[in-house]
């Protein structure tokens, strides 16, 4: 028997179509002048999420106001040692809460549990 060979689309039996793959975004295009993304905010009654880019990592900030604690990328700040960077991220979000009507309700405790993470600086 005699095998035939199909051409399919331009390509023969011995070529292999490209993989497809997943391009990374061009961070540049998403970043302002200083670094940091605009950010986005989600929120419920008791809970408030900040995200955002910081030199091209995912930041994700929370805060869970029945239990007054602070979360980074999941992790509660209780169980974290103090960094100055985490506490201009946290800053930043109190900032963003402050400019939205929804979550300007929810300051208070949040600052209370930002004073207990600042009082580890000492």
């Amino acid at each position: 028997m005699r095998e035939e060979h199909q051409v399919l689309e331009g390509i023969t039996p011995t070529e292999e179509k490209p993989r497809p793959y997943v391009e990374s975004p061009a961070l540049s295009y998403y970043f302002q002048p200083q670094g940091l993304y605009d950010g986005k905010v989600f929120f419920t009654r008791v809970k408030v999420t900040y995200t955002f880019v910081f030199e091209k990592e995912l930041v994700v900030l929370h805060f869970d106001r029945s239990k007054k604690s602070l979360f980074f990328k999941g992790h509660n700040l209780e169980n974290m040692p103090f960094e100055a960077s985490l506490e201009e991220h946290f800053l930043r979000f109190q900032k963003v809460m402050e400019s939205k009507p929804e979550t300007k309700k929810m300051l208070s405790a949040f600052n209370e549990a930002l004073h207990i993470y600042q009082a580890k600086k000492v």
